[in-house]
């Protein structure tokens, strides 16, 4: 699930506005959330200090949703975030999901340090069969090595051919529909 389910990207988009960098890497940030790797996490790192960071909201649906889901199924969250936000990530998890996620995970796969197993392995780990995210390249990644991938249609998702076990959802009703 990860940060699929709060509004992390459009906060961060909002929150980079009022950041001082210049406009050379606005214009990929913008386009690829990118510019060097140090100069990213540097500003994502300022932005989880940030008051917009804290006052992010779940994405519309995806309470319905996951709380359905729990009903059948045990639900991991795991994010990308760094290690040393995992106390306000799970804080924001059981403020806005309760007793519907068993656990929630930070690989850190997009920190300073490197992770040393990234949500595919993760996911094969923990015999995890089935993944929601938003991030291409992990969706791909995992459903290469068997993991099945709801892919929740973003723009920066939109660049290339799925995996056959990608399957690319609009929202997360569309998600509890194909489950059903």
């Amino acid at each position: 699930i990860k940060q699929t389910v709060s509004v992390g990207y459009g906060t961060i988009y909002r929150y980079i506005k009022n950041v001082e960098i210049l406009p050379k890497y606005r214009k990929m940030w913008f386009g690829k959330r990118g510019g060097s790797k140090k100069r990213t996490v540097a500003i994502v790192n300022d932005f989880y200090k940030s008051l917009e960071f804290r006052r992010m909201i779940p994405v519309d649906g995806s309470q319905k949703v996951v709380s359905k889901l729990a009903r059948n199924h045990d639900l991991v969250v795991i994010t990308s975030r760094p290690s040393d936000i995992q106390k306000e990530t799970k804080e924001w998890v059981l403020k806005y999901f309760e007793s519907s996620i068993k656990e929630v995970v930070s690989n850190g796969q997009y920190g300073v340090q490197e992770s040393s197993m990234d949500k595919s392995d993760f996911c094969l780990s923990r015999g995890i069969s089935l993944i929601i995210e938003d991030h291409l390249g992990i969706a791909q990644k995992c459903a290469g090595k068997g993991i099945s991938a709801f892919l929740l249609d973003k723009p920066w998702n939109r660049n290339g051919s799925l995996h056959p076990n990608v399957q690319r959802v609009s929202n997360w009703e569309e998600i509890l529909e194909i489950l059903k």
